[in-house]
């Protein structure tokens, strides 16, 4: 399936809307759209890794290298050493009955923060799960963020350093105090993890963190009186090479940014190559907004944080997302500033390909602006590789009032790009400048535009001539957003 395909199959259109083009066959002549909302459902990645269970439930808890901790019969000063902290001596499977772990010392690392220092091979991890009771099967467990408080394993963070091989599943990191850590590891999944109301980071990635894997979690706070007034990022790459690693699959709501790759002065380039970020929901609900003289603003960033990427033959791959609700930030609440993008690609941000995304009700879609001059001067401007094809752009537009020249744009910043195949639908503004600096052409061609949109510094006679086609739209329907495991359903409508 192509990812354009893919894109539209998230959409269950009732009947094939116009709006959509060619894809439903049209014949690209203006059309009204037909009735009834478009239905963003979250998209499974094809990616995602199996969780590492071999044979009936009664086979599972009969395992010989099985390990079973219970907060009520364990000793409460300390978690077992011999079982968790040095090497686990030949125990493969670790599983956490429901309780509060969080008061269990670790010495240095906090309480409730899960170190073992033992790796598992890529035939068989190291799996630490969650279960409900002795001869529950753990894969017929609900996910976390859809049980009762009563019913998790409750941690306050996990820590995998120079370990390889480790598999988490199913547990909790409620109201925690301490950010988790991966590094130094290769070949660590974390599968079907929540995160709830973290004053700290949820997860860093960092130090030559490869190949790892983060799916099917959900990252989530709304209660904006907790939040602190700086950046709480919830997935940060960062500090050297962390390469190949994979997103997938996850929700993640109201953090500063859901996903940041960050780099160092001095670092070189292409320190995030092969990195695929994939299937996920993004997004800031209506608990992150703030009504002010400017408009609607909000706690928070920006959904996607790159400022490091690939390298020509292993790019930075953002595929298959739905981005939403983005607005423009209110500094010191819970961000350092941004003007409402959904994505941020600048600094050693180069070798990026957008592809198959959802971009939903936003102050902006993409903010291009990754020159090499801009940390390396010697450099000087070249072109930063940045593809944008086949994603969905609806509903961007001003909600900040007072920022008419930051917001309402599909792309802004100066940096060229390719911009092609890509579907908008009620956006304001096409682009904020051409790029400067003779680097290159912002190329914008073969892309579907339904309704009145500002294509301004270029005239639709020169988007025309290179295969754009535009289409009139006079009652553009809402889209209804459908959040997994969260349990919400999050309205939006395409235009004013």
């Amino acid at each position: 399936m192509t990812p354009l395909r893919r894109t539209l199959a998230w959409l269950a259109l009732a009947p094939c809307l116009a709006l959509l083009g060619s894809a439903c066959g049209s014949s690209g002549t203006s059309t009204v759209p037909a009735p009834g909302p478009e239905v963003v459902d979250h998209p499974p990645s094809a990616a995602e890794r199996a969780v590492p269970y071999v044979g009936d439930p009664a086979a599972f808890w009969q395992r010989a290298d099985l390990y079973v901790m219970d907060p009520e019969l364990e000793p409460l000063d300390r978690w077992p050493d011999e079982v968790l902290f040095p090497a686990t001596h030949g125990i493969r499977v670790i599983v956490l009955l429901p309780g509060d772990y969080r008061g269990r010392s670790n010495g240095a690392l906090g309480d409730g923060t899960l170190y073992i220092e033992d790796s598992g091979t890529a035939a068989e991890p190291l799996l630490v799960t969650y279960a409900s009771h002795v001869g529950a099967d753990i894969l017929a467990e609900p996910h976390p963020a859809e049980r009762r408080a009563v019913s998790e394993a409750r941690l306050s963070s996990i820590r995998v350093w120079n370990q390889t091989h480790q598999y988490f599943h199913g547990l909790t990191f409620r109201d925690g105090i301490a950010s988790s850590l991966l590094r130094e590891t290769s070949g660590t999944v974390i599968d079907r993890c929540l995160w709830h109301e973290t004053t700290f980071q949820p997860l860093r990635i960092r130090f030559g963190a490869h190949h790892n894997v983060i799916q099917r979690c959900v990252m989530q706070r709304f209660d904006k009186a907790s939040w602190t007034s700086g950046d709480t990022v919830a997935i940060q790459l960062s500090d050297g090479a962390c390469t190949h690693n994979e997103i997938l699959s996850n929700v993640i709501l109201n953090y500063t940014d859901a996903y940041q790759h960050t780099d160092r002065d001095g670092e070189p380039y292409g320190l995030g190559a092969g990195t695929l970020v994939d299937s996920n929901i993004m997004g800031f609900t209506p608990e992150a907004y703030v009504q002010e003289d400017a408009g609607e603003l909000m706690c928070g960033e920006n959904t996607i944080d790159l400022k490091m990427g690939g390298t020509e033959f292993e790019p930075v791959r953002v595929t298959n997302n739905v981005f939403f609700g983005v607005r423009a930030a209110l500094a010191g609440c819970a961000a350092s500033g941004s003007g409402g993008y959904a994505v941020t690609c600048h600094r050693r941000g180069t070798w990026v390909e957008f592809t198959g995304n959802v971009f939903l009700d936003m102050d902006s879609g993409i903010f291009l602006n990754a020159y090499f001059q801009d940390v390396d001067p010697a450099q000087g401007r070249i072109d930063p590789h940045l593809t944008i094809t086949d994603n969905l752009f609806t509903g961007i537009r001003s909600f900040a009032t007072a920022f008419p020249a930051r917001t309402g744009r599909v792309m802004s910043g100066t940096s060229p790009a390719t911009f092609r195949l890509n579907r908008l639908v009620g956006c304001e503004r096409l682009m904020e400048q051409e790029p400067v600096g003779g680097t290159g052409p912002l190329v914008i061609e073969a892309n579907d535009i339904h309704g009145p949109l500002d294509l301004a510094p270029r005239s639709q006679a020169e988007l025309e001539a290179d295969g754009n086609t535009f289409h009139a739209a006079s009652s553009l329907p809402e889209t209804v957003l459908r959040i997994p495991w969260v349990g919400r359903t999050i309205r939006f409508q395409s235009a004013p």
